[in-house]
């Protein structure tokens, strides 16, 4: 990877980081398990209809 493409990936992260912060706020680290494997049943779920198509 370039020296660009490192610094690009290092904002990303920072700015994944942040917006995760801001997000979660007030969350549980429960919660925020729960919620996020709600989420990953709801990506399963998608693509299991995408492949029916």
């Amino acid at each position: 990877m370039t020296n660009l493409g490192w610094a690009q990936k290092e904002i990303g992260n920072r700015v994944s980081k942040e917006l995760g912060e801001i997000f979660y706020q007030g969350f549980s680290d429960q919660e925020i398990r729960e919620f996020e494997a709600y989420q990953e049943r709801i990506i399963s779920n998608l693509k299991a209809k995408e492949n029916e198509l």
